[in-house]
């Protein structure tokens, strides 16, 4: 906390005022939170991913649609390249740039 000094003629609600103004630009902008943040945007960037392949019924390989058949918008089109491809994804990508879900039966 910081202290601040008595200016002559001000208020105690004044310096109160200046003090929490001074703690909230002193206080940093990422929080301790941002792991959690990052992991909630990149699942509802997956989810709106899944669901445009999904409406475009590319649910295999064969099926792959492009970005522009898909309707991605640009936040989408950014976040492909973190969706797309891994090992264990579920979003896959072709080497003809072309997307496509690939879906788990229940066992």
């Amino acid at each position: 906390m910081l202290v601040i000094g008595r200016i002559r003629g001000e208020s105690n609600r004044n310096i109160c005022e200046v003090s929490v103004l001074l703690q909230t630009l002193a206080t940093p902008i990422r929080g301790e939170n941002d792991m959690e943040n990052s992991a909630t945007t990149f699942i509802k960037m997956e989810n709106s991913i899944r669901a445009k392949l999904l409406k475009a019924k590319a649910v295999s390989r064969e099926e792959a649609v492009t970005i522009q058949e898909a309707r991605f918008d640009m936040q989408e089109q950014n976040w492909l390249a973190y969706v797309a491809g891994g090992l264990f994804a579920d979003v896959k990508k072709t080497t003809e740039r072309r997307y496509y879900i690939t879906l788990t039966k229940p066992t």
